[in-house]
């Protein structure tokens, strides 16, 4: 019998090899993290962003203190992990929503009933919490293959299924967020709206009080670990719509259906109360922006598309080429399922022009664009529409297309890996950094030379690729950042009144004092700049 079992399930994956997909997926996944043992890092898992996710669990279960006052209480350790802002009440407040926080809880109070029974005791960022942390992504990581599966599996073959979900997992940069940075967002939201697809369907074909309520709960959740993914609700109207006469339809069909929309609300509110309760607590609001307190917001009027998309900064298709790919798979959706094409293409376009517009738009820190990790889900749809085609060709088509496919793999595969060894930088890359360690484990000098570290104050400002943008190997010249240099060449100007004076002398438009002393820094600065190009082969 227990030979038997093994040959059944075999068999069945054989006659599956999606599911087999997802499975070994899964354990290769897994491997990856028992090897890399990123729990054991002090500066993985539990860190930079994932510091605000987490808050909330160690301040409810742990602390039993929403107001944060046990930070005061605990010195350098707490301020090293606990960031939150000042309300304008006064008091302390995660500077994020808490519905990530509610996906690692389940995982969270297993590791740390285990921390209990081991040394760890009393402190909430050790390993017991951060393998159970990992063993959450991993989890919700599986549920959105599966569910995604499911979906693909109306519209598409086996096998092409299962080269789309290898394709999703090792291909694009989801494999980083489930290996080297498991707990942040980009893995569960990509689950979450594989998920809601697949509600999606089932509500199409079903509608009722049961799928009414489960997409409510799992849009609101959606939104609550980003709300700018409250764009999914869209989803709802255009899912299957090929034509004009069909959205009317769709409509017509939720007017009809006012009581169970109504439902929907009633499961994202439910999500959203705790939130809406904690805000009006720490606010006196029932809603708080709290990025506004540190300049961070969108500029809707200068969206950077291209950068987005194209610049060697963090551009999309530069670190996951294989979604340019993808895209010519809206050909093929558009030609054979229209009611697939508009609801992604629209997705798609919003979504672009949202992350487009946030200030930080390459993310700060991170492997490629990570924030389009959410709708990799809905970019299955076209890759598995370009498969396809592909398997449908000719071995002289078919077999190259494949070829590259596999390349855009293996690229994406060294490419992480390149991030992980501090060979590709996550913040600093440029177009001569890049071409410098392309294929490569170990950067040339001239790739730390050129590295160039975001202006961040002026992007707060709307302002990108600024002039003060210098290289790292200037900077190292310098002693400081480009911009501090300006700020210090315009301190000395303004400290020397022979040179002020001459300055205003030749001031032939009445220009401003400080326009003036500006212009003289920036030029100097310039010909520092361009003498540094010179000296370089």
């Amino acid at each position: 019998m227990i030979i038997k079992y093994p040959k059944k399930l075999l068999e069945k994956l054989k006659r599956y090899p999606s599911k087999a997909v997802i499975w070994i997926s899964l354990l290769i996944i897994f491997a990856i993290n028992i090897q890399y043992q990123n729990w054991d890092r002090e500066n993985k898992i539990i860190a930079w962003d994932v510091n605000h996710y987490y808050a909330y669990l160690p301040m409810v279960f742990i602390y039993n203190d929403i107001d944060m006052d046990f930070i005061s209480q605990g010195g350098e350790r707490m301020t090293k992990h606990y960031w939150p802002i000042v309300t304008a009440k006064g008091k302390r407040a995660v500077m994020v929503s808490m519905g990530l926080a509610y996906l690692y809880s389940p995982f969270f109070l297993a590791g740390h009933g285990i921390a209990q029974l081991t040394p760890y005791a009393g402190d909430e960022f050790s390993p017991p919490y951060k393998i159970a942390l990992i063993l959450s992504c991993l989890f919700y990581f599986t549920i959105g293959l599966i569910f995604l599966r499911k979906v693909l599996r109306r519209y598409y073959s086996e096998l092409v299924t299962g080269i789309s979900l290898l394709l999703i997992v090792f291909g694009t940069n989801l494999f980083h967020y489930l290996t080297e940075e498991p707990t942040m967002t980009h893995a569960y939201n990509f689950a979450l709206i594989s998920v809601f697809i697949f509600l999606i369907t089932k509500w199409l074909q079903r509608p009722g009080i049961k799928y009414a309520l489960l997409i409510g709960v799992m849009a609101g959740l959606i939104a609550l670990i980003r709300p700018s993914n409250i764009i999914v609700v869209l989803l709802l109207v255009f899912w299957g719509v090929s034509s004009a006469r069909e959205l009317g339809s769709r409509i017509s069909f939720y007017f009809r259906n006012f009581h169970l929309v109504g439902i929907m609300i009633i499961g994202f509110i439910l999500v959203w109360l705790p939130q809406i309760i904690y805000w009006h607590h720490v606010s006196g609001s029932l809603f708080l922006y709290t990025y506004g307190s540190s300049g961070q917001g969108f500029f809707f009027d200068n969206p950077q598309v291209y950068h987005l998309l194209f610049s060697y900064r963090k551009g999309w298709f530069v670190y996951t080429p294989l979604m340019f790919v993808a895209l010519f798979g809206f050909y093929f959706l558009y030609k054979n399922n229209k009611g697939l094409f508009w609801p992604i293409i629209i997705y798609l376009a919003i979504n672009t022009y949202i992350l487009a517009s946030w200030w930080s738009w390459w993310n700060g820190g991170s492997f490629g664009l990570r924030s389009f990790i959410d709708m990799y889900g809905l970019m299955a749809f076209p890759l598995a529409a370009l498969l396809t085609f592909f398997l449908k060709q000719r071995s002289l088509i078919m077999i190259p297309a494949l070829l590259i496919l596999a390349a855009l793999l293996y690229l994406n595969l060294f490419q992480a890996t390149q991030n992980r060894n501090g060979a590709l930088h996550y913040t600093m890359m440029t177009k001569k950094s890049y071409w410098d360690v392309f294929l490569d484990m170990t950067p040339p000098q001239s790739y730390w030379d050129n590295l160039v570290y975001p202006d961040y104050e002026a992007a707060k400002q709307g302002i990108y690729y600024s002039k003060t943008e210098i290289p790292y190997g200037l900077e190292k010249q310098l002693g400081m950042r480009g911009w501090q240099y300006l700020n210090k060449l315009k301190d000395s100007i303004s400290n020397q009144p022979d040179r002020l004076e001459e300055i205003i002398r030749n001031n032939t438009k009445s220009a401003p004092i400080d326009s003036l002393i500006q212009i003289e820094a920036m030029s100097i600065f310039n010909k520092i700049i361009d003498n540094y190009y010179k000296e370089k082969p």
